[in-house]
């Protein structure tokens, strides 16, 4: 089979694009990335400096001076060769993610290094606004679940570290966050028009990564 060199999925947070990007990337032999933390990454960085968070000028100048690098299969982030990966999940970054990653300037920063990591192709490379702005030429993929089943996710995710919260918490969290992310000006969170969406509730991860695999590959002219 043969498939795109450079895959865009996108999501509302916790629908299953990072778990299902990363399978997906290990299969086909990929690179993977998850744009989120770019996000994270800087955020992290605006709160350790006191940046005001409704400071959107400050913001993107600190956004243009930093590089966040995705190391170890994506498993680590580093801000100007700082490892910051304890700290992506933290409840502060939650809570202040979304107002951050709607300023336009740091978007366009952030924009600007995502594009030139997937430069060189194969790449499965998963956030919001991948398809629709990032990279609108790759393959497209919208994955999507109900914010009930999300909450559950996130919950169980969050379970397993030092950072434990109610579903009930959770899910006012990702409420307020579709909204920010659906309501934004600047390349909102939307299904491109030919993205394949699919629904997770009540899936698998390896039922979705199949369910990737037949429909982007395409057979090999014999």
């Amino acid at each position: 089979m043969l498939y795109p060199s450079v895959i865009a999925i996108d999501g509302p947070v916790a629908s299953g694009k990072t778990t299902v990007g990363r399978e997906l990337a290990r299969r086909l032999g990929y690179a993977f990335v998850d744009t989120g933390v770019y996000y994270r990454a800087i955020t992290i960085a605006a709160l350790d400096t006191a940046t005001p968070l409704d400071d959107e000028a400050a913001l993107s100048r600190l956004a243009e001076a930093m590089a966040v690098r995705i190391g170890d299969g994506g498993l680590s982030v580093l801000v100007d060769d700082v490892d910051v990966t304890s700290r992506l999940r933290a409840p502060e970054v939650d809570a202040a993610v979304s107002p951050v990653a709607k300023v336009g300037g740091v978007r366009r920063a952030m924009v600007a290094q995502q594009r030139a990591t997937a430069e060189g192709g194969d790449v499965v490379m998963v956030g919001r606004d991948i398809g629709t702005h990032v990279l609108p030429d790759a393959a497209k993929v919208y994955l999507d679940a109900s914010p009930e089943e999300r909450a559950r996710r996130r919950s169980k995710e969050l379970a397993e570290t030092a950072q434990a919260r109610s579903e009930d918490e959770v899910l006012g969290n990702l409420r307020m966050r579709d909204a920010i992310d659906s309501g934004r000006e600047d390349s909102p969170l939307r299904v491109a028009d030919d993205a394949l969406h699919i629904v997770t509730d009540g899936l698998e991860v390896a039922d979705v990564v199949e369910l990737l695999l037949g429909a982007l590959g395409t057979k090999e002219a014999e």
